[in-house]
């Protein structure tokens, strides 16, 4: 570990079936287990929350959305519609700390924080 480098390693993986474990001393506004049956944005619609990571509103930051299938996996995207994704290196495997989910390891800035997103609805409503 290099303690005079700006940036962290975040690992980011699944465990269970409702349970996103974070590694790496990331901010998180959940803590570092963040649980679909005791965290009311990680549940709401059946669908598990998405994760926010930044280190300013005007800075780039990313999107990751956990997606449970059996299997753990998850998709990133930059936190604005027609912004750039930040310039983060990303590394993903799969089976390295939980055989049943991907791990995602993201370089982020030490300021970076994680917030927990209540999840958006992919479908409309009946009637609209």
């Amino acid at each position: 570990m290099n303690f005079f480098s700006n940036t962290r390693t975040l690992k980011i993986f699944g465990a269970k079936d409702y349970l996103v474990c974070l590694e790496g001393g990331i901010a998180s506004d959940a803590g570092n287990e963040l649980n679909a049956l005791t965290h009311p944005l990680l549940r709401e619609h059946g669908y598990f929350g998405i994760l926010h990571l930044s280190i300013s509103d005007q800075e780039p930051g990313l999107y990751i959305h956990p997606i449970y299938s059996g299997n753990w996996s998850f998709a990133v995207s930059p936190d604005q519609e027609d912004g750039p994704m930040p310039l983060w290196p990303i590394k993903r495997s799969w089976g390295t700390i939980n055989q049943h989910s991907e791990t995602l390891e993201i370089e982020v800035p030490k300021s970076a924080r994680l917030y927990v997103l209540a999840p958006v609805e992919s479908q409309p409503k009946e009637g609209t």
